[in-house]
């Protein structure tokens, strides 16, 4: 760019910038769409999504899924739900124990 170069044609300049930016936007968008809808796109979702879940830290490490009967959940929580917080409580403490299978 030249010093000599005024105002208008440096704002000139940024439109011009802009507008291409705004175009390949939304073409961008526009072949997003397309692909996702023509089922494309399914795949990598999937291999990215597999991805993360194996590769990051998961927040969430500990968790224990117990199985348990109506009949079990009448006797253990007095069939009310919510749970009341000190049955929740001891019971998550118990389940700690048992670790994951």
């Amino acid at each position: 760019m030249r010093i000599g170069k005024s105002r208008h044609a440096l704002k000139g300049d940024s439109l011009a910038r802009l507008g291409r930016t705004l175009a390949a936007i939304v073409l961008a968008i526009a072949c997003n769409y397309t692909l996702s809808r023509l089922g494309l796109l399914h795949g990598l979702e999937r291999l990215v999504l597999d991805w993360e879940m194996t590769a990051g830290n998961r927040a969430t490490a500990d968790i224990v899924i117990v199985k348990i009967s109506d009949l079990e959940y009448d006797d253990f929580f007095g069939g009310r739900s919510p749970l009341a917080w000190d049955s929740f409580a001891g019971s998550s403490v118990r389940s700690r124990g048992a670790g994951p299978r």
